[in-house]
């Protein structure tokens, strides 16, 4: 397995491989120890700890099975065929919550399975698998206890959100991300929410109070509250009468703000700052660019 990693809960901050860091405790002192990349901190195994934060039924386990149900908890999932009542997975990652619960399916996504005639892929597609977040499965509706990284030592646990994954898995990023995409590729990766039932979008005054009500449900969409800019686009009065969706909160030429479910950029705020998307409602085909602007096949 090559390296992994993680963004800090408060600065947003990229771990890097080498890095001095703090994992946050519920319980006590905070964990600290240098990040060796593989989900250690100090020699310890951060999906371990976390299994013993929130499963007590695995305290006399092994360390590598602790390891795995950490895993699962942190972003693991499987897929559920209700009409046979049986969960399958992939993923070597779930391995020991597979085998409590279900089964692995053979071979990838795209091998088709004997029993159903179809791949993974189209079982999915057509409504037969349904996907399911594995720690939906072993919290139970229990309060978790998700993993919380920081460069601050007196960091507190309680007044931080969970981290994600690094994309750029603990290694010197890739800052510069320039995107152009219709309106269909963008409903698609994104997934518009309508700001309440009245109005799809969020017209935003001249006070603080509306700005302090737009980032409040922005930070509804969000695993992390501090993530909640990832969930705002602003559309734009484009100089050619266009109306233009980028990514973010952005004030010149702006008409109003738009939400959407899933994220985007990669949390990690430096590179965020970074990211460009535009979305053109004029039909025009899903443009992807590099890093100088070139077109991309």
């Amino acid at each position: 397995m090559g390296y992994f990693s993680f963004v800090t809960c408060d600065t947003l901050e990229q771990v890097k491989v080498g890095d001095f860091v703090y994992l946050l405790n519920p319980d006590g002192e905070n964990i600290a120890g240098e990040y060796d990349g593989y989900g250690r901190i100090g020699g310890r195994d951060v999906f371990g700890i976390l299994a013993d934060w929130n499963l007590p039924q695995v305290k006399d386990q092994s360390e590598e099975v602790k390891e795995s149900f950490g895993g699962s908890l942190h972003d693991g999932s499987v897929v559920y065929d209700e009409e046979k009542n049986k969960y399958f997975s992939f993923s070597m990652h779930d391995r020991a919550l597979i085998q409590t619960i279900g089964e692995h399916f053979v071979g990838t996504y795209g091998t088709i399975q004997p029993d159903y005639g179809k791949t993974p892929n189209d079982l999915i597609d057509d409504g037969t698998w349904k996907k399911v977040s594995a720690r939906d499965l072993m919290m139970k509706g229990r309060e978790f206890k998700a993993l919380k990284f920081s460069f601050n030592k007196d960091a507190k646990f309680s007044d931080e959100g969970p981290s994600v994954r690094d994309p750029n898995q603990g290694c010197t990023p890739y800052t510069e991300d320039f995107r152009y995409l219709s309106e269909d590729r963008y409903e698609e990766e994104y997934d518009s929410v309508m700001y309440n039932e009245e109005e799809e979008h969020f017209q935003l005054q001249a006070d603080s109070t509306s700005w302090e009500e737009m980032k409040a449900f922005a930070e509804t969409l969000a695993e992390n509250p501090r993530h909640w800019y990832r969930h705002v686009w602003t559309s734009i009065d484009g100089d050619d009468g266009t109306m233009y969706l980028n990514n973010g909160v952005r004030v010149v030429n702006r008409m109003d703000y738009w939400f959407s479910r899933n994220p985007w950029g990669c949390g990690i705020k430096k590179i965020d700052d970074e990211t460009f998307i535009q979305v053109a409602w004029e039909g025009q085909n899903d443009w992807e660019y590099g890093a100088k602007g070139e077109k991309k096949n």
